[in-house]
């Protein structure tokens, strides 16, 4: 036997009634709502705020779904009416409809309970908030007691103070008096000695003119024999120059440098926005597995969510240059780099352990060591072919580390863009390294040296207030450190250069030598909370996945339906989020 029909009318009554309701369950003009917007609460003002406008934007996504559920029925009452009653199954539809009141009901209760609990935390804060007040209001009391006692202890040791004084320079002026009179008699003495003295000074004084007159003519031959030693000296010195000509380079200027490494630093650049600005869909359905895989790989992508949002982007961006540079830094750019040694795997760490050793020699023979050795290296250097050596370093290094961001077309492409970077780099370095003031990169970042490194975060950046929450926190359980995203390029000169402008700063050593700037670094720096957001998304998507994992496996339940693996590269869903397909009216979206 058929239930009995649901009329059009009844069906909008059902839905009329739960879609009359506010967000709050309540007539807008709540007093208590207004009376929490007005009232300030101190310390917790921002925090009971925060708590009332989550709560608030609840009720209202919950009021936004019940109005989209009353469009639905009042749209398709009609059809199901007239389905039900030729074919008899309107049974189906009441089920639904109950699924949904319940549903409803469901939200509604978990409304009321949250506000009960928010009302219980704000009545609990204004106590705190009054019985610290009224500590402190005290201690200010007792404070302004203790001021007072202090204020008359001065002034009772300044009055002291004046009367000692006093009685010192009264007992001082009697003690002169005494002395003048008790050394009348030396003072006769001591007239007399200064007479005698007088008559010794001409004395010496004549004898001084005497000698001075034996000096010039002393000095007269003296400096015939020091011309003569010039002469021999400038013979030594001509000679001395003809050795030293077969140490001496080239000291190019820093505009060179600055204009070739700001090319190779483009070049890194272009190449990560290429092929890590967007996911390929294997990181995207799989987020926490390829987080896992990085990490592993390299430990600067612990805390990188994986998704299609700026944050995530900024992050892989940054940690792709990160890599390539590091590869760079830790290669090709070290000091006697020699791609002869490279190919036939010669000990190269012997060769800066016996450069550092000769500083007991002295910097000139060091630095003519260094010279000479480098002109060697340089001559079996032309002899050798190191392009499958780079594809090794490349492949290792840089592709095996990034290669679950990238999809497997890409990797062809990406190897062949990347090896030119890196011939370019070994033949700057090679340049740099061989340059009478050598250039070398510097990797360790520091947000005090502003002429040195700058921040990678563009300004316009728009923070997650979330993040800006964790990042201000004297709790924060995570400390990061600066990433280096591009290294800086300096170059150290024992002369003195010309007076440093912004664009060039120099840093003067403890030794006298000086360190130009040829090219700032760039880094990410964890002041911008730019880290704390990427650690809160990526909780946030580990979490999502623990709770995909947890309906999948777990006994009588079924899987969410409003999550899925690809929604986890933006902000991971929860039952107690809205589905992405209701209207967001006024909220935030986390995408």
């Amino acid at each position: 036997m058929s239930q009995p029909e649901i009329s059009q009318t009844e069906t909008n009554e059902h839905v009329g009634e739960a879609s009359g309701r506010t967000p709050n369950g309540v007539e807008s003009t709540d007093p208590e709502s207004g009376h929490i917007d007005t009232v300030h609460f101190g310390i917790f003002h921002d925090q009971l705020q925060a708590e009332v406008q989550r709560l608030q934007e609840g009720m209202s996504i919950s009021h936004n779904a019940v109005t989209e559920l009353s469009k639905t029925f009042g749209e398709y009452s009609k059809i199901v009416s007239t389905v039900g009653e030729r074919h008899g199954k309107d049974q189906v539809l009441e089920d639904k409809i109950r699924d949904l009141e319940a549903t409803n009901a469901g939200i509604w209760k978990n409304i009321e309970t949250d506000r009960s609990s928010h009302k219980k935390v704000l009545s609990d804060l204004r106590k705190k908030h009054d019985k610290e007040l009224s500590g402190l209001l005290a201690q200010a009391e007792a404070g302004e007691l203790e001021k007072e006692k202090y204020e008359e202890m001065e002034r009772s040791l300044q009055e002291e103070h004046d009367r000692t004084k006093q009685g010192m320079a009264r007992e001082l002026k009697h003690k002169k008096n005494q002395l003048e009179n008790e050394n009348a008699e030396k003072i006769a003495n001591l007239e007399r000695k200064q007479e005698e003295l007088e008559s010794e000074k001409a004395r010496l004084e004549h004898e001084l003119d005497k000698r001075t007159a034996e000096r010039d003519q002393e000095m007269e031959t003296r400096e015939t024999m020091q011309n003569k030693a010039r002469t021999d000296i400038r013979k030594l010195e001509k000679s001395l120059a003809d050795i030293q000509a077969k140490y001496q380079v080239d000291q190019r200027p820093s505009q060179f440098y600055e204009d070739r490494y700001k090319r190779i630093f483009d070049g890194v650049g272009k190449i990560a926005s290429l092929f890590f600005t967007e996911l390929p869909d294997k990181a995207i359905d799989d987020p926490v597995g390829t987080s896992a895989r990085l990490k592993r790989k390299a430990p600067s992508f612990a805390s990188v969510p994986i998704g299609n949002f700026e944050c995530s982007q900024v992050l892989r961006l940054a940690n792709a240059q990160h890599v390539i540079f590091d590869s760079l830094c830790g290669s090709v750019w070290q000091p006697f780099f020699s791609r002869y040694l490279w190919k036939y795997e010669r000990a190269k760490s012997s060769l800066p352990e016996i450069y550092s050793r000769l500083a007991a020699y002295g910097e000139d023979f060091q630095q003519n060591w260094k010279v000479s050795t480098l002109k060697i290296l340089e001559e079996l250097d032309d002899k050798v072919d190191v392009g499958e050596l780079v594809d090794t370093l490349i492949e290792q290094t840089v592709i095996d580390i990034l290669q679950p961001l990238l999809d497997d077309s890409q990797l062809g492409l990406f190897k062949d863009e990347l090896k030119i970077v890196y011939n370019d780099a070994i033949e700057l370095g090679r340049i740099g390294e061989r340059d009478q003031s050598p250039v070398y990169p510097d990797t360790t970042a520091s947000v005090n040296d502003r002429a040195g490194w700058k921040e990678y975060l563009s300004e316009d950046y728009d923070m997650d207030d979330a993040a800006n929450l964790s990042r201000t926190s004297s709790t924060s359980e995570i400390s990061f450190g600066p990433l280096f995203v591009s290294p800086k390029m300096c170059r150290k000169s024992e002369r003195v250069s010309p007076t440093p402008t912004a664009a060039t700063p120099v840093t003067t050593l403890g030794n006298g030598a000086e360190t130009e700037v040829i090219l700032p670094g760039v880094a990410l720096f964890p002041n911008t909370g730019i880290f704390q957001e990427g650690a809160m998304h990526w909780r946030r998507i580990q979490g999502a996945g623990r709770e995909i994992a947890k309906n999948i496996n777990g006994v009588g339940r079924r899987p969410s339906t409003s999550t899925s693996m690809k929604s986890l590269g933006s902000a991971p869903a929860s039952p107690r989020e809205p589905s992405k397909r209701w209207p967001r009216q006024g909220t935030r979206d986390f995408d």
